[in-house]
């Protein structure tokens, strides 16, 4: 659909900035006030009240084009550095919504391109009416914002693409897609993406003025969110998402959701495509390597602002995985790797507790198996030591946690022989620190 078909609201009026211009040159430059070439010479006496009528005119034409001047530094500077959807030029078209839906059902194009035009109403469109062809938005301004639906039992796909489009009022997309593209937009109110399937979703450079709800959306290739500014809320709760591509991102609000939802995937997509290029040669590998690391502190801090510690101690340990992925000092990469082996950077709060369990049951079996016990000096009657692998247990568990007596079994008048002392010792040490690598990383979650 060419952008001649819509109906034009006619020619419009010269720009504020010439109009400006065209006033200031009549004000000043014009009149009965205006300052004359040549001053007739006189005495000082007999025109001293003619001189200084003569200054003040020529101070208040002076003040007048100083302060012409500077509103038009005031549009100008507006035109150039004001947001970029004020900067956009007015569309040549104004068209109803009732009628651009009535003209796009009618078009039996496979692929419909709009452009150029203000869309005045709220724009609706059933999708089945349209039977999942392609749809192209350029430059349009949506005064009353868009709702987008699907009423039929057929999966109608397609797909809907935007580019430099301003919606004025609240945005709905409520139906599968197989692509939509958003680049450049404008979104003055609420936008709205949830429940829905996408096979591609992305949205490259746009303004979201208003809450971006994308909750329960299910998106099976990729979700591309990139120089995007959210001013409001930003909403992820329940989405499915097999790959989330988030890059460079401005959020008044933080984002609403989980590691768990993209960061698996989307790390590893990052890192495979890191190592891909590397050696292939086509990337500088500090660079790629600073950007991951960027993203990565974006997240730690994003979900340090919703106050989910777990996830933001998973950002936090891929920080150190990645920089130590690319470190070139073996004894950084040593040293890095012996501190996550207790809890992983406080990733798996409780691995030292099951170390801890663990330990004890191997030095149970290796008491037991070595027959490590004698009679302690100085007993006369000691109690029974049978059946012996419960009682090599129980002293494993008094050996490893020393300062508990849970079981008093160390009591019962036996000990260990003095050449496997060194067993006794190396329990003992073992329990000293790991269990107070599982009161910490354990108390850390409360």
């Amino acid at each position: 659909m060419s952008p001649g078909g819509f109906a034009s609201d006619g020619v419009r009026g010269g720009s504020p900035l010439r109009m400006l211009e065209r006033t200031g040159e009549s004000d000043v430059d014009s009149g009965e006030h205006a300052l004359p070439a040549h001053i007739p010479s006189a005495t000082l006496a007999g025109l001293r009240g003619h001189a200084m009528d003569y200054v003040l005119i020529w101070v208040r034409s002076r003040v007048q084009r100083l302060l012409i001047s500077c509103g038009l530094v005031s549009v100008l500077a507006c035109i150039t550095t004001g947001p970029s959807h004020a900067a956009r030029s007015s569309p040549r078209h104004v068209i109803a919504a009732t009628a651009l839906r009535d003209s796009i059902i009618r078009d039996t194009s496979a692929f419909v391109s709009i452009g150029d035009c203000l869309v005045q109403g709220r724009f609706y469109l059933d999708w089945s009416e349209f039977q999942g062809r392609r749809l192209v938005f350029q430059g349009v301004v949506f005064d009353s914002g868009i709702e987008i639906v699907d009423l039929s039992a057929y999966a109608f796909r397609g797909g809907l693409r935007f580019d430099e489009c301003d919606f004025l009022g609240s945005a709905d997309f409520s139906r599968s897609f197989d692509l939509v593209w958003l680049e450049s937009c404008w979104f003055a109110a609420d936008a709205d993406f949830h429940s829905l399937d996408y096979k591609k979703l992305w949205v490259r450079k746009c303004t979201f003025d208003g809450h971006a709800n994308f909750n329960g959306i299910s998106v099976t290739e990729v979700l591309q969110l990139s120089d995007d500014h959210f001013s409001k809320s930003v909403t992820l709760i329940g989405a499915e998402l097999d790959s989330l591509a988030a890059e460079r991102l401005s959020t008044s609000e933080p984002i609403d959701l989980r590691w768990a939802q993209f960061g698996p995937t989307w790390l590893k997509g990052s890192l495979d495509e890191l190592d891909r290029r590397i050696q292939e040669g086509s990337l500088r590998k500090p660079s790629y390597v600073r950007a991951t690391l960027s993203e990565l502190e974006f997240w730690k801090r994003n979900f340090h602002l919703l106050d989910r510690g777990a996830d933001e101690k998973e950002a936090a340990y891929w920080i150190v995985a990645v920089q130590r992925r690319f470190e070139t000092n073996p004894l950084n990469v040593a040293s890095s790797w012996l501190l996550e082996l207790p809890s992983r950077y406080g990733t798996r709060p409780y691995r030292p507790l099951f170390i801890s369990v663990g330990c004890i049951f191997v030095f149970a079996i290796l008491f037991w198996r070595w027959n490590v016990f004698e009679r302690s000096t100085g007993v006369e009657q000691a109690r029974p030591s049978t059946p012996r692998p419960l009682f090599a247990l129980l002293f494993s568990l008094e050996t490893f946690i020393p300062f508990l007596d849970i079981t008093g079994v160390r009591s019962w008048g036996w000990g260990v022989r003095s050449e496997f002392r060194w067993l006794e010792l190396s329990e003992r040490l073992l329990g000293l620190v790991f269990s107070a690598l599982a009161a910490y990383s354990i108390g850390s979650q409360f």
